[in-house]
């Protein structure tokens, strides 16, 4: 059985829900704005609400395996949550940062 410890650089402050500025990766599914053809401009551009991060949709792909690991005994999660579930979001949130992180390079 594995256990998560915080990885170097990381502290309790990068924990998901704070309010940290952080790239979130933009919109995961950007949406094209309604159009106004005969003037040839966008109209209720920009949206108010772009819906899912992309750092939120990579969060939410990263807990089934997750959860899955820790139902077959295999992982246990962090030390710093108070309940397993927000264990669980909290290193889901973690694993989308790295995958930003590498996205980027």
């Amino acid at each position: 059985m594995s256990d998560f410890n915080m990885p170097p650089g990381v502290s309790a402050r990068d924990i998901p829900g704070q309010d940290n500025p952080r790239d979130d990766g933009g919109a995961a599914f950007p949406l094209m704005p309604p159009q106004d053809t005969a003037a040839g401009i966008a109209v209720g551009y920009p949206y108010p609400e772009p819906g899912m991060t992309l750092r939120d949709y990579f969060a939410a792909h990263a807990m089934p395996p997750l959860i899955a690991a820790i139902c077959a005994g295999q992982h246990t999660t962090p030390r710093i949550a108070s309940t397993p579930q927000e264990g669980i979001a909290i290193e889901a949130y973690m694993l989308a940062d790295a995958m930003l992180k590498a996205r980027a390079q």
